[in-house]
């Protein structure tokens, strides 16, 4: 039987697993945005940045997870409705990245970008925009 949070993700296009930025095993969430057709893996970091050389390892570990999921065909065969979209992996951080990590930031974008994988981060403090670099 699904969770309330699977129901309403069946509802919404939203694909939920067990959250955590120091888990690289799993992808915390997917969905399609519908403006833009795109296919979001949430990154959802909850850590504050008090160790940030090993915060950027489990974020480091975690986007790597991602892309190799994205890459390896295994995003759309665990969610057909990913067929043919673009990729996003986005982080969500409950706090703010220090500029190391917003440097950080720039190379993973840099980087996954000849893959064709777009990244965007926000501090989702409440209404904070979304960043797409």
């Amino acid at each position: 039987m699904p969770t309330f949070f699977q129901r309403l993700g069946l509802v919404f296009g939203i694909y939920y697993d067990r959250m955590a930025v120091d888990d690289p095993k799993t992808v915390d969430v997917v969905s399609v945005d519908r403006a833009t057709s795109e296919v979001i893996l949430d990154v959802t970091d909850h850590l504050d940045w008090s160790d940030e050389a090993g915060h950027l390892m489990f974020l480091q570990n975690k986007i790597n997870a991602y892309a190799s999921f994205i890459e390896s065909g295994e995003l759309e065969t665990a969610y057909p409705d990913a067929k043919g979209r673009q990729p996003v992996i986005h982080v969500a951080c409950m706090n703010e990245p220090p500029p190391l990590a917003v440097r950080f930031f720039d190379r993973v974008r840099d980087i996954l970008q000849p893959a064709g994988i777009r990244f965007s981060y926000r501090h989702s403090h409440f209404n904070s925009p979304s960043k797409s670099i």
